[in-house]
């Protein structure tokens, strides 16, 4: 069986967090973003949407998905 539970490797909006996590969250939406300006954004999988504030600033639209959760900017 397949465990589909990704909490121990996913930052989770208010948990401490290490410099190396940020640089790659960071490294992530950057080089998403090369991709994404001024275009219309589909985010799925966008876990507590740390970078939804970055994307939605350089594209032309942006949707974010999670599980039970939807954002529209």
């Amino acid at each position: 069986m397949v465990n589909n539970d990704y909490v121990s490797v996913t930052e989770i909006a208010g948990d401490e967090v290490t410099q190396e996590q940020v640089d790659r969250l960071c490294n992530r939406y950057y080089w998403a973003g090369q991709y994404c300006s001024g275009k219309d954004v589909v985010e799925s999988a966008c876990g507590s949407g740390q970078g939804l504030g970055y994307l939605s600033g350089i594209a032309r639209s942006l949707e974010a998905r999670y599980a039970i959760f939807s954002f529209e900017f």
